[in-house]
């Protein structure tokens, strides 16, 4: 599986065969309508869902995840989704970051338009990216300009977020932790690969 998510009444798992759901905490599985794979990200809203592709862009469901339709992003490769608010932010290869106001139906391409956004953490409205080889940008506006944080030369595969830290695991040299919204960064257990925090 390349992603799992939990809501409130399910747990869905992405994988190069599609999508699958359990909702009696994983004792049985059944495989949704989505098809394409593979299947790098998940997020939701409610009944609201968007599901991130290799090459097929967001599909997108207001049911629950039971039926699916493709969105207005096509033939884009999706590595990350997250969600600040009732805006979606989906992170693409080469392409940057797209935002929807209308649960994944429609995107829109933000101004960081030519990375490749292979994470996202949201920190009190703030929406941290990280990139492959740029770093970690951050937008304070909900996406409409976004800035380079303290951490500018890195790939960042994943981040995560508690207790006012920012949390960042990269390809080549570690995590990177930051106590002050991104300013600066200190590094930990360098020349180690990271795909999750």
């Amino acid at each position: 599986f390349n992603c799992i998510y939990k809501n409130d009444s399910a747990i869905f798992a992405g994988s190069i065969l599609g999508l699958f759901k359990t909702t009696n905490a994983g004792l049985n599985w059944t495989k949704t309508t989505v098809y394409y794979s593979p299947i790098f990200s998940i997020i939701s809203d409610g009944q609201n869902f968007a599901c991130g592709f290799n090459n097929f862009g967001v599909y997108y469901s207001s049911n629950g995840g039971t039926n699916w339709s493709q969105s207005s992003m096509t033939s884009r490769t999706v590595y990350s989704l997250c969600k600040n608010g009732t805006t979606f932010f989906a992170g693409t290869l080469n392409n940057g970051i797209y935002s929807s106001s209308n649960f994944g139906v429609n995107w829109a391409q933000t101004p960081l338009n030519n990375k490749t956004i292979k994470s996202f953490v949201v920190v009190n409205n703030n929406i941290f990216a990280g990139t492959q080889g740029s770093g970690i940008y951050i937008s304070t506006n909900n996406g409409s300009t976004w800035s380079q944080t303290g951490n500018s030369t890195e790939d960042v595969n994943a981040m995560a977020a508690d207790n006012g830290y920012i949390y960042a695991g990269t390809a080549y040299h570690g995590v990177y932790i930051s106590s002050n919204n991104g300013a600066n960064w200190i590094q930990y257990f360098n020349n180690t690969k990271v795909n999750s925090i």
